[in-house]
């Protein structure tokens, strides 16, 4: 059992919305994320949602799932993209992220990840562009693809940001993520 940090401190600036993240390496499977909460008036609160852990096969890769968040001009990475739960967006900018993993470092030569934004149920890609490939840290065998496009031109209603992994300029794999733009 993975117990996070024992408090978050509340938002100094007074929004009534409070954020925390927590990575968990874990088997493949299903599993239920239970968090509890109190505030400083003593209001107590839970919440359980059913989770299943797994990576998709792209050829010599597996793949975390296609992570989207939105906000300003600031460069996606794991650490930085606030991830939407949803799919409702509202910034400037859709930030996607999703993780590579291989058996050997040079298994990404040649690799590329390229962006995609498509009306819900339409083919018209309505924008693109590459991801950025990048290590995730001390192990070479994983990769992380990061970028961002301009969503605040976009109409409101639902889109799919698509990621396509190509080894060589082929498709190996994609990974898609239903969102929906909605203006503040």
């Amino acid at each position: 059992m993975f117990r996070g940090p024992p408090s978050v401190d509340a938002p100094k600036d007074g929004s009534p919305t409070q954020t925390c993240f927590a990575t968990l390496i874990v088997e493949p499977g299903p599993y239920t994320l239970k968090a509890a909460v109190v505030d400083a008036k003593g209001r107590r609160g839970s919440l359980e949602r059913p989770v299943r852990a797994f990576m998709t096969r792209m050829a010599r890769f597996r793949a975390t799932q296609l992570m989207i968040g939105d906000g300003e001009a600031q460069p996606p990475t794991a650490n930085t993209i606030v991830p939407t739960v949803t799919g409702a967006l509202s910034g400037e900018r859709l930030h996607a992220y999703m993780e590579l993993f291989a058996d050997t470092p040079a298994s990404f030569e040649g690799t590329s990840v390229r962006l995609e934004i498509v009306p819900e149920g339409g083919t018209t890609i309505v924008d693109a562009a590459d991801a950025v490939l990048q290590p995730t840290g001390p192990d070479s065998r994983v990769r992380a693809a990061a970028g961002s496009l301009k969503i605040s031109l976009l109409p409101r209603g639902p889109y799919v940001a698509r990621a396509i992994v190509a080894v060589d300029g082929k498709a190996v794999g994609d990974m898609i993520r239903a969102f929906r733009i909605g203006k503040p």
